[in-house]
């Protein structure tokens, strides 16, 4: 989903009418994604394991970065966003297409939860009919 009102700690009114997607994901979609980490860390199973309500860290893509106004992905890590209570930003992932590559980049805001209504499957394209049929 999108949402605005995501913005740095003392931003002005301006920053928080910015729009985010906000991408609900696990420990394990950085690496399922093949998505390179540009700076700081991904979730942590115990992250994704909290409520909504308890999730303290969240990671963005380097557009957020961008238009959060960092000059270098590395420094977002360690500092807080508000969006209802303190975020604090733990990593910064590449730029990638999420939809589809006809779409911009949106700036991305990931964040921590076990999400039991998707699924993703990663399949290796080698002998694919062999291992269809198992």
């Amino acid at each position: 989903f999108q949402t605005a009102g995501i913005a740095l700690a003392g931003a002005d009114e301006e920053a928080k009418k910015i729009s985010y997607s906000i991408a609900i994901v696990d420990q394990d979609f950085a690496e399922t994604y093949k998505l390179g980490l540009v700076a700081g860390r991904f979730f942590r199973l115990e992250e994704c394991s909290r409520s909504w309500q308890e999730v303290e860290r969240v990671v963005i893509n380097e557009k957020t970065a961008r238009l959060m106004g960092f000059g270098q992905p590395a420094d977002a890590v360690g500092k807080t966003v508000e969006w209802g209570k303190s975020l604090e930003i733990i990593g910064v992932v590449q730029d990638y297409h999420h939809l589809s590559l006809k779409d911009a980049i949106a700036p991305t805001i990931f964040w921590p939860q076990i999400n039991a209504a998707n699924y993703t499957i990663r399949l290796q394209t080698k002998d694919m009919q062999a291992h269809l049929q198992q």
